[in-house]
Protein backbone atom coordinates (compact mmCIF):
# COMPACT_ATOMS: atom_id res chain seq x y z
CA UNK A 1 0.00 0.00 0.00
CA UNK A 2 1.43 3.35 -1.04
CA UNK A 3 1.64 6.28 1.43
CA UNK A 4 -1.19 7.96 -0.49
CA UNK A 5 -3.34 4.84 -0.23
CA UNK A 6 -2.57 4.50 3.50
CA UNK A 7 -3.61 8.10 4.06
CA UNK A 8 -6.84 7.53 2.14
CA UNK A 9 -7.52 4.33 4.10
CA UNK A 10 -6.94 6.04 7.48
CA UNK A 11 -9.26 8.84 6.45
CA UNK A 12 -11.94 6.31 5.51
CA UNK A 13 -11.61 4.54 8.90
CA UNK A 14 -11.86 7.86 10.72
CA UNK A 15 -14.98 8.77 8.77
CA UNK A 16 -16.50 5.39 9.60
CA UNK A 17 -15.88 5.93 13.31
CA UNK A 18 -17.41 9.41 13.13
CA UNK A 19 -20.40 8.01 11.25
CA UNK A 20 -20.99 5.36 13.92
CA UNK A 21 -21.11 8.09 16.55
CA UNK A 22 -23.71 9.88 14.44
CA UNK A 23 -26.86 8.06 15.43
CA UNK A 24 -28.79 6.50 13.97
CA UNK A 25 -26.36 4.35 12.02
CA UNK A 26 -27.87 3.41 8.63
CA UNK A 27 -26.98 0.26 6.70
CA UNK A 28 -28.05 -0.21 3.10
CA UNK A 29 -28.67 -3.90 2.34
CA UNK A 30 -29.11 -5.51 -1.06
CA UNK A 31 -28.62 -8.78 -2.94
CA UNK A 32 -27.12 -9.18 -6.40
CA UNK A 33 -26.26 -11.63 -9.13
CA UNK A 34 -24.63 -10.52 -12.38
CA UNK A 35 -25.60 -6.87 -11.90
CA UNK A 36 -22.42 -5.33 -13.30
CA UNK A 37 -24.40 -3.04 -15.62
CA UNK A 38 -26.86 -1.80 -12.98
CA UNK A 39 -24.62 -1.42 -9.94
CA UNK A 40 -22.91 1.89 -10.80
CA UNK A 41 -26.29 3.65 -11.00
CA UNK A 42 -27.70 2.40 -7.70
CA UNK A 43 -24.45 2.55 -5.73
CA UNK A 44 -23.60 6.05 -6.90
CA UNK A 45 -27.09 7.20 -5.95
CA UNK A 46 -26.68 5.68 -2.46
CA UNK A 47 -23.34 7.38 -1.93
CA UNK A 48 -24.72 10.67 -3.26
CA UNK A 49 -27.28 10.66 -0.43
CA UNK A 50 -24.34 11.10 1.99
CA UNK A 51 -26.36 9.55 4.78
CA UNK A 52 -25.78 5.78 4.46
CA UNK A 53 -22.99 4.55 6.72
CA UNK A 54 -22.39 1.16 5.14
CA UNK A 55 -23.49 -0.79 2.07
CA UNK A 56 -23.85 -4.53 2.67
CA UNK A 57 -24.28 -6.79 -0.34
CA UNK A 58 -25.00 -10.50 -0.61
CA UNK A 59 -23.75 -11.91 -3.91
CA UNK A 60 -25.57 -15.07 -4.97
CA UNK A 61 -23.16 -16.32 -7.63
CA UNK A 62 -22.13 -13.52 -10.00
CA UNK A 63 -20.04 -14.59 -12.98
CA UNK A 64 -19.38 -11.04 -14.18
CA UNK A 65 -17.55 -8.13 -12.47
CA UNK A 66 -20.37 -7.36 -10.02
CA UNK A 67 -18.26 -7.89 -6.89
CA UNK A 68 -15.41 -5.78 -8.24
CA UNK A 69 -17.79 -2.97 -9.21
CA UNK A 70 -19.57 -3.07 -5.84
CA UNK A 71 -16.32 -2.91 -3.88
CA UNK A 72 -15.13 0.03 -5.99
CA UNK A 73 -18.06 2.00 -4.51
CA UNK A 74 -17.09 1.03 -0.96
CA UNK A 75 -19.61 -1.78 -0.53
CA UNK A 76 -18.92 -4.77 1.69
CA UNK A 77 -19.69 -7.88 -0.36
CA UNK A 78 -20.39 -11.30 1.09
CA UNK A 79 -20.18 -14.20 -1.38
CA UNK A 80 -21.19 -17.48 0.32
CA UNK A 81 -19.59 -20.67 -0.93
CA UNK A 82 -22.93 -22.48 -0.85
CA UNK A 83 -25.13 -20.26 -3.06
CA UNK A 84 -27.41 -23.16 -3.99
CA UNK A 85 -29.15 -22.72 -0.64
CA UNK A 86 -30.75 -19.56 -2.04
CA UNK A 87 -32.25 -21.16 -5.16
CA UNK A 88 -35.38 -23.15 -5.97
CA UNK A 89 -36.03 -25.69 -8.71
CA UNK A 90 -39.13 -24.88 -10.78
CA UNK A 91 -40.70 -26.21 -13.99
CA UNK A 92 -39.02 -23.34 -15.87
CA UNK A 93 -35.58 -23.73 -14.33
CA UNK A 94 -33.60 -22.95 -11.19
CA UNK A 95 -34.25 -19.48 -9.78
CA UNK A 96 -33.44 -17.37 -6.75
CA UNK A 97 -35.61 -17.63 -3.63
CA UNK A 98 -35.89 -13.89 -3.14
CA UNK A 99 -37.00 -13.93 0.49
CA UNK A 100 -34.26 -16.30 1.58
CA UNK A 101 -31.60 -14.19 -0.12
CA UNK A 102 -33.07 -10.90 1.06
CA UNK A 103 -33.26 -12.07 4.67
CA UNK A 104 -29.61 -13.14 4.42
CA UNK A 105 -28.68 -9.69 3.10
CA UNK A 106 -30.60 -8.03 5.95
CA UNK A 107 -28.58 -10.06 8.45
CA UNK A 108 -25.40 -8.39 7.13
CA UNK A 109 -26.49 -4.91 8.22
CA UNK A 110 -25.18 -3.66 11.57
CA UNK A 111 -27.09 -0.37 11.51
CA UNK A 112 -29.87 0.88 13.74
CA UNK A 113 -31.89 1.30 10.54
CA UNK A 114 -31.79 -0.70 7.31
CA UNK A 115 -32.38 0.82 3.89
CA UNK A 116 -33.39 -1.91 1.43
CA UNK A 117 -32.86 -1.49 -2.30
CA UNK A 118 -32.34 -3.60 -5.43
CA UNK A 119 -29.67 -3.36 -8.10
CA UNK A 120 -32.16 -2.30 -10.77
CA UNK A 121 -33.15 0.82 -8.80
CA UNK A 122 -31.89 4.33 -8.21
CA UNK A 123 -32.42 6.73 -5.31
CA UNK A 124 -32.95 10.41 -6.06
CA UNK A 125 -33.61 13.33 -3.75
CA UNK A 126 -32.17 14.74 -0.55
CA UNK A 127 -31.15 12.38 2.25
CA UNK A 128 -29.53 14.99 4.47
CA UNK A 129 -32.52 15.28 6.76
CA UNK A 130 -33.08 11.54 7.02
CA UNK A 131 -31.19 10.93 10.27
CA UNK A 132 -32.91 13.81 12.02
CA UNK A 133 -36.22 12.48 10.74
CA UNK A 134 -35.45 9.02 12.15
CA UNK A 135 -34.35 10.49 15.48
CA UNK A 136 -37.69 12.26 15.85
CA UNK A 137 -39.75 9.12 15.28
CA UNK A 138 -41.39 7.75 18.39
CA UNK A 139 -41.25 4.11 19.41
CA UNK A 140 -44.54 3.52 17.59
CA UNK A 141 -42.75 3.59 14.23
CA UNK A 142 -40.22 1.00 13.08
CA UNK A 143 -40.71 1.37 9.32
CA UNK A 144 -40.61 4.27 6.87
CA UNK A 145 -42.16 4.50 3.42
CA UNK A 146 -40.74 6.53 0.55
CA UNK A 147 -41.90 7.54 -2.90
CA UNK A 148 -41.50 4.81 -5.51
CA UNK A 149 -41.81 5.10 -9.28
CA UNK A 150 -41.66 2.22 -11.74
CA UNK A 151 -39.98 3.35 -14.97
CA UNK A 152 -40.82 1.64 -18.26
CA UNK A 153 -39.57 2.82 -21.66
CA UNK A 154 -38.20 5.92 -19.99
CA UNK A 155 -41.58 6.98 -18.55
CA UNK A 156 -43.13 6.70 -15.10
CA UNK A 157 -45.62 3.83 -15.05
CA UNK A 158 -46.69 3.15 -11.47
CA UNK A 159 -46.28 5.21 -8.30
CA UNK A 160 -46.89 4.19 -4.70
CA UNK A 161 -45.12 4.53 -1.31
CA UNK A 162 -43.70 1.17 -0.14
CA UNK A 163 -41.77 0.77 3.14
CA UNK A 164 -38.00 0.75 2.50
CA UNK A 165 -36.45 1.82 5.81
CA UNK A 166 -36.77 -0.51 8.80
CA UNK A 167 -35.46 -0.67 12.33
CA UNK A 168 -32.93 -3.46 12.53
CA UNK A 169 -34.59 -6.55 13.97
CA UNK A 170 -38.12 -5.55 12.98
CA UNK A 171 -38.15 -6.89 9.44
CA UNK A 172 -38.14 -10.18 7.55
CA UNK A 173 -39.45 -11.19 4.14
CA UNK A 174 -41.79 -13.95 2.98
CA UNK A 175 -42.55 -15.34 -0.49
CA UNK A 176 -39.98 -16.86 -2.82
CA UNK A 177 -40.96 -14.26 -5.47
CA UNK A 178 -42.85 -10.97 -5.11
CA UNK A 179 -41.60 -11.23 -1.55
CA UNK A 180 -43.21 -8.92 0.99
CA UNK A 181 -41.94 -7.43 4.28
CA UNK A 182 -43.35 -8.58 7.61
CA UNK A 183 -42.73 -7.95 11.30
CA UNK A 184 -42.93 -4.16 11.31
CA UNK A 185 -45.69 -2.05 12.83
CA UNK A 186 -48.28 -0.50 10.60
CA UNK A 187 -48.92 2.18 9.60
CA UNK A 188 -45.37 3.19 8.69
CA UNK A 189 -44.03 6.75 8.78
CA UNK A 190 -43.44 8.61 5.50
CA UNK A 191 -40.24 10.35 4.38
CA UNK A 192 -40.97 12.45 1.29
CA UNK A 193 -37.49 13.81 0.50
CA UNK A 194 -36.25 10.81 -1.50
CA UNK A 195 -37.66 8.67 -4.29
CA UNK A 196 -36.77 5.17 -5.44
CA UNK A 197 -36.87 4.71 -9.21
CA UNK A 198 -37.25 1.14 -10.44
CA UNK A 199 -36.08 0.01 -13.89
CA UNK A 200 -36.67 -3.73 -13.49
CA UNK A 201 -39.39 -3.93 -16.14
CA UNK A 202 -37.65 -1.64 -18.64
CA UNK A 203 -36.21 -4.64 -20.49
CA UNK A 204 -35.56 -6.05 -23.94
CA UNK A 205 -38.03 -8.64 -25.27
CA UNK A 206 -35.55 -11.44 -24.52
CA UNK A 207 -35.00 -10.26 -20.94
CA UNK A 208 -38.75 -9.82 -20.46
CA UNK A 209 -39.30 -13.43 -21.53
CA UNK A 210 -36.62 -14.62 -19.09
CA UNK A 211 -38.12 -12.59 -16.25
CA UNK A 212 -41.62 -13.81 -17.12
CA UNK A 213 -40.61 -17.48 -16.99
CA UNK A 214 -38.73 -16.95 -13.74
CA UNK A 215 -41.68 -15.18 -12.11
CA UNK A 216 -44.28 -17.69 -13.27
CA UNK A 217 -42.11 -20.65 -12.28
CA UNK A 218 -41.49 -19.27 -8.80
CA UNK A 219 -45.13 -18.32 -8.26
CA UNK A 220 -46.28 -21.84 -9.12
CA UNK A 221 -43.56 -23.21 -6.83
CA UNK A 222 -44.66 -20.83 -4.07
CA UNK A 223 -48.21 -22.14 -4.33
CA UNK A 224 -47.00 -25.74 -4.47
CA UNK A 225 -44.99 -25.29 -1.27
CA UNK A 226 -47.88 -23.53 0.51
CA UNK A 227 -51.35 -24.02 -1.06
CA UNK A 228 -52.82 -21.59 1.49
CA UNK A 229 -50.54 -18.75 0.35
CA UNK A 230 -53.51 -17.01 -1.23
CA UNK A 231 -51.59 -13.79 -1.91
CA UNK A 232 -49.93 -15.71 -4.76
CA UNK A 233 -53.23 -15.60 -6.65
CA UNK A 234 -52.85 -11.83 -7.10
CA UNK A 235 -49.50 -12.16 -8.86
CA UNK A 236 -50.56 -15.16 -10.94
CA UNK A 237 -53.55 -13.14 -12.18
CA UNK A 238 -51.19 -10.36 -13.28
CA UNK A 239 -48.87 -12.78 -15.10
CA UNK A 240 -51.72 -14.49 -16.95
CA UNK A 241 -53.19 -11.10 -17.82
CA UNK A 242 -49.88 -10.04 -19.36
CA UNK A 243 -49.93 -13.29 -21.35
CA UNK A 244 -53.42 -12.47 -22.70
CA UNK A 245 -54.58 -15.69 -21.04
CA UNK A 246 -57.71 -13.98 -19.78
CA UNK A 247 -59.50 -17.14 -18.71
CA UNK A 248 -56.71 -17.99 -16.26
CA UNK A 249 -56.38 -14.34 -15.23
CA UNK A 250 -60.09 -14.17 -14.35
CA UNK A 251 -59.84 -17.52 -12.53
CA UNK A 252 -57.08 -16.34 -10.21
CA UNK A 253 -58.63 -12.90 -9.71
CA UNK A 254 -61.83 -14.53 -8.49
CA UNK A 255 -59.89 -16.99 -6.29
CA UNK A 256 -58.03 -14.07 -4.71
CA UNK A 257 -61.21 -12.09 -4.04
CA UNK A 258 -62.99 -15.10 -2.58
CA UNK A 259 -60.14 -15.52 -0.06
CA UNK A 260 -59.90 -11.84 0.89
CA UNK A 261 -60.90 -12.47 4.51
CA UNK A 262 -57.89 -14.79 4.86
CA UNK A 263 -55.38 -12.40 3.23
CA UNK A 264 -53.89 -9.91 5.74
CA UNK A 265 -52.98 -7.30 3.12
CA UNK A 266 -55.71 -7.82 0.56
CA UNK A 267 -55.09 -5.55 -2.44
CA UNK A 268 -58.33 -4.19 -3.97
CA UNK A 269 -56.46 -3.35 -7.18
CA UNK A 270 -57.27 -6.95 -8.14
CA UNK A 271 -60.69 -5.65 -9.19
CA UNK A 272 -59.00 -3.46 -11.82
CA UNK A 273 -57.13 -6.48 -13.18
CA UNK A 274 -60.34 -8.51 -13.20
CA UNK A 275 -62.42 -5.87 -14.99
CA UNK A 276 -59.69 -5.39 -17.62
CA UNK A 277 -59.60 -9.15 -18.19
CA UNK A 278 -63.40 -9.33 -18.48
CA UNK A 279 -63.39 -6.56 -21.08
CA UNK A 280 -60.53 -8.20 -23.00
CA UNK A 281 -62.52 -11.43 -22.95
CA UNK A 282 -65.55 -9.49 -24.28
CA UNK A 283 -67.69 -10.33 -21.25
CA UNK A 284 -69.58 -7.14 -20.31
CA UNK A 285 -71.98 -8.84 -17.88
CA UNK A 286 -69.09 -10.22 -15.83
CA UNK A 287 -67.27 -6.87 -15.94
CA UNK A 288 -70.46 -5.14 -14.77
CA UNK A 289 -70.89 -7.65 -11.93
CA UNK A 290 -67.36 -7.20 -10.55
CA UNK A 291 -67.43 -3.44 -10.92
CA UNK A 292 -70.64 -3.35 -8.90
CA UNK A 293 -69.09 -5.47 -6.16
CA UNK A 294 -65.89 -3.44 -6.08
CA UNK A 295 -67.74 -0.11 -5.89
CA UNK A 296 -69.82 -1.41 -3.03
CA UNK A 297 -66.70 -2.48 -1.13
CA UNK A 298 -64.46 0.49 -2.00
CA UNK A 299 -66.38 3.34 -3.64
CA UNK A 300 -63.47 5.82 -3.50
CA UNK A 301 -60.60 3.59 -4.70
CA UNK A 302 -58.46 5.09 -7.48
CA UNK A 303 -57.98 1.83 -9.43
CA UNK A 304 -61.67 0.98 -9.27
CA UNK A 305 -62.47 4.45 -10.61
CA UNK A 306 -60.10 3.87 -13.52
CA UNK A 307 -61.67 0.47 -14.21
CA UNK A 308 -65.06 2.17 -14.31
CA UNK A 309 -63.74 4.78 -16.78
CA UNK A 310 -62.47 2.05 -19.10
CA UNK A 311 -65.74 0.14 -18.79
CA UNK A 312 -67.82 3.24 -19.57
CA UNK A 313 -65.72 4.05 -22.63
CA UNK A 314 -65.95 0.41 -23.77
CA UNK A 315 -69.75 0.43 -23.43
CA UNK A 316 -70.05 3.99 -24.82
CA UNK A 317 -71.88 5.19 -21.71
CA UNK A 318 -70.83 8.79 -21.19
CA UNK A 319 -72.69 9.22 -17.90
CA UNK A 320 -70.67 6.36 -16.39
CA UNK A 321 -67.43 7.79 -17.81
CA UNK A 322 -68.13 11.27 -16.45
CA UNK A 323 -68.99 10.04 -12.96
CA UNK A 324 -65.95 7.74 -12.90
CA UNK A 325 -63.62 10.51 -14.08
CA UNK A 326 -64.80 12.78 -11.28
CA UNK A 327 -64.19 9.98 -8.76
CA UNK A 328 -60.75 9.33 -10.20
CA UNK A 329 -59.67 12.99 -10.08
CA UNK A 330 -60.80 13.28 -6.44
CA UNK A 331 -58.91 10.07 -5.55
CA UNK A 332 -55.82 11.26 -7.44
CA UNK A 333 -55.78 14.62 -5.65
CA UNK A 334 -56.21 12.80 -2.35
CA UNK A 335 -53.15 10.66 -3.04
CA UNK A 336 -51.14 13.74 -4.01
CA UNK A 337 -52.07 15.35 -0.69
CA UNK A 338 -51.59 12.14 1.30
CA UNK A 339 -49.45 9.47 -0.40
CA UNK A 340 -50.30 7.00 2.38
CA UNK A 341 -54.01 7.12 1.58
CA UNK A 342 -53.41 3.90 -0.39
CA UNK A 343 -51.93 2.27 2.74
CA UNK A 344 -48.56 1.74 1.00
CA UNK A 345 -50.10 -0.84 -1.34
CA UNK A 346 -49.42 -1.28 -5.02
CA UNK A 347 -51.78 0.66 -7.30
CA UNK A 348 -51.99 0.72 -11.10
CA UNK A 349 -53.53 4.11 -11.80
CA UNK A 350 -51.64 6.68 -9.76
CA UNK A 351 -49.68 8.15 -12.67
CA UNK A 352 -49.80 11.07 -15.08
CA UNK A 353 -51.11 8.97 -17.98
CA UNK A 354 -54.15 7.79 -16.06
CA UNK A 355 -54.79 11.37 -14.92
CA UNK A 356 -54.53 12.63 -18.50
CA UNK A 357 -57.02 9.95 -19.61
CA UNK A 358 -59.54 10.97 -16.95
CA UNK A 359 -59.17 14.69 -17.70
CA UNK A 360 -59.46 14.10 -21.45
CA UNK A 361 -62.65 12.06 -21.23
CA UNK A 362 -64.28 14.36 -18.69
CA UNK A 363 -63.24 17.46 -20.64
CA UNK A 364 -64.61 16.09 -23.93
CA UNK A 365 -67.89 15.05 -22.31
CA UNK A 366 -68.35 18.43 -20.63
CA UNK A 367 -67.36 20.28 -23.82
CA UNK A 368 -69.83 18.28 -25.89
CA UNK A 369 -72.55 18.92 -23.32
CA UNK A 370 -71.69 22.63 -23.43
CA UNK A 371 -71.93 22.77 -27.23
CA UNK A 372 -75.33 21.06 -27.17
CA UNK A 373 -76.59 23.39 -24.44
CA UNK A 374 -75.37 26.47 -26.31
CA UNK A 375 -77.23 25.33 -29.44
CA UNK A 376 -80.44 24.97 -27.42
CA UNK A 377 -79.79 28.34 -25.77
CA UNK A 378 -79.55 30.07 -29.15
CA UNK A 379 -82.96 28.67 -30.01
CA UNK A 380 -84.39 29.83 -26.67
CA UNK A 381 -83.03 33.36 -27.17
CA UNK A 382 -85.26 33.79 -30.20
CA UNK A 383 -88.31 33.67 -27.93
CA UNK A 384 -87.26 36.38 -25.44
CA UNK A 385 -86.83 40.14 -25.74
CA UNK A 386 -83.85 41.41 -27.73
CA UNK A 387 -82.21 43.31 -24.85
CA UNK A 388 -82.10 40.26 -22.55
CA UNK A 389 -81.00 38.03 -25.44
CA UNK A 390 -78.13 40.37 -26.25
CA UNK A 391 -77.05 40.30 -22.59
CA UNK A 392 -76.83 36.52 -22.71
CA UNK A 393 -74.89 36.65 -26.01
CA UNK A 394 -72.46 39.21 -24.60
CA UNK A 395 -71.75 36.98 -21.61
CA UNK A 396 -71.30 33.99 -23.93
CA UNK A 397 -68.75 35.88 -26.06
CA UNK A 398 -66.81 36.88 -22.95
CA UNK A 399 -66.63 33.25 -21.73
CA UNK A 400 -65.71 31.94 -25.19
CA UNK A 401 -62.72 34.31 -25.31
CA UNK A 402 -61.18 32.26 -22.50
CA UNK A 403 -60.49 29.50 -25.01
CA UNK A 404 -57.95 31.79 -26.64
CA UNK A 405 -55.97 31.77 -23.38
CA UNK A 406 -55.26 28.04 -23.89
CA UNK A 407 -52.30 28.24 -26.28
CA UNK A 408 -52.54 24.70 -27.65
CA UNK A 409 -56.18 25.10 -28.72
CA UNK A 410 -56.23 26.71 -32.16
CA UNK A 411 -59.52 27.02 -34.06
CA UNK A 412 -59.27 27.45 -37.82
CA UNK A 413 -62.57 29.22 -38.36
CA UNK A 414 -62.06 29.58 -42.10
CA UNK A 415 -61.53 25.84 -42.42
CA UNK A 416 -64.71 24.92 -40.53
Amino acid sequence: MTPKEKKKFKKMIAEKKTARKSKPFISCCMMIKNEEANLPRILKSINDLEVVDEICILDTGSADKSIEVAESFGAKVTAPEDVDQYFENTKYGKFLNFSKARNASIALGAGDWLLLVDADEEIVGDGQGMKQFLKRLTGDFDAVTVRFTDIQKGKSYVKFPPPRLFKNGSIYYEGIVHNSPHGFKEPAAYYDKIEVKHYGYDLSEEDQKTKHDRTLGLLLKRLEVNPTDFATYFYLAMVYGQDDNFERCIEFCVKYIRKKDQIPRFNPSIYYTLVQACMAADNPSMADKWLAESMKELPDDIDIAMGLIDYGVWQNKSHIVASACEKFIIAYDKMIANPLSSSSRFVYSFNEYALAKALFHLGMIRLNQGVNLMAKLMEALEDIDAETAEGFKSDMRRHMEKFQEVEWIKIDREGI
